[in-house]
């Protein structure tokens, strides 16, 4: 009877939307819920012409209305908790549908609210002021303007932000060559750390802007360890960070 009681106590696995503008950003995902939440039942909406057409559109009323509505379909019609955009480019379209959708119930998130988080109290250090730089890197150029604009709202303004562009990896990525794209974030992250060292500062942290270079946070690590020992940054990725939030948020 008692084992009965708890099974019907138990919370149902939660449906969770995870809504993609790039093929590689499913791949990015996958692994921090079979890590973290693998009894979560996920559903993969994608519409990659979003990454194509916001260079052109920039973050319109147009873009913002097709965000929302994947987001009501990913309510309405799929039948989902709650809901996980993955790609960081498109923060007030995602403000959009957080603004219609959004409730205590219904967790509709950014996907680098928690590890932005982070990195805002690791570059603050204790008592809020400003403590280190924080180096962010996205392959995909456009995303940076809405972290850079995100991270600070959250530092309040006190952060020391240090942005950075790393060509040619997406462009690797989406041909097929992953272990390429890895070595080409981990050498370029690794040459600003050194570069920093040269200059005998520290960094707070290395933010990875993009779901999709989470793939690279091993190799890059293990680069930085060996090239700066005890002083290397840490690295911070959006899945894991991400996963770990909503699981709390649905009280999992």
């Amino acid at each position: 009877m008692r084992r009965a009681l708890r099974l019907l106590a138990q919370k149902p696995p939660p449906r969770l939307a995870l809504i993609h503008a790039m093929q590689p950003s499913i791949a990015s995902s996958i692994p921090a819920f079979q890590q973290l939440w693998p009894e979560a039942e996920l559903v993969h909406l994608m519409d990659d012409s979003l990454a194509r057409d916001v260079g052109r559109t920039g973050l319109d009323e147009s873009m913002s209305k097709r965000f929302q509505a994947l987001g009501r379909y990913a309510h309405d019609a799929a039948g989902c908790d709650g809901i996980l955009f993955t790609c960081s480019a498109f923060g007030s379209a995602i403000e959009a549908v957080q603004r219609e959708l959004r409730t205590d119930s219904f967790p509709v998130l950014k996907p680098n609210e928690a590890m932005m988080a982070e990195a805002a109290r690791l570059g603050l250090g204790e008592g809020g002021k400003r403590a280190a730089p924080i180096a962010v890197f996205s392959i995909f150029e456009p995303t940076l303007p809405s972290i850079l604009r995100e991270l600070q709202d959250i530092g309040g303004g006190n952060l020391d932000l240090r942005p950075h562009f790393i060509p040619n990896a997406l462009d690797e990525l989406n041909a097929g060559d992953e272990q390429k794209c890895i070595r080409t974030i981990a050498k370029y992250v690794n040459d600003v750390a050194m570069e920093a060292h040269s200059d005998q500062q520290d960094l707070a942290c290395m933010a990875f802007a993009m779901f999709s270079m989470a793939r690279a946070s091993s190799a890059t690590e293990e680069l930085l360890k060996q090239s700066l020992g005890a002083r290397a940054p840490p690295v911070l990725t959006s899945p894991c960070s991400a996963v770990q939030h909503m699981k709390k948020l649905l009280g999992h």
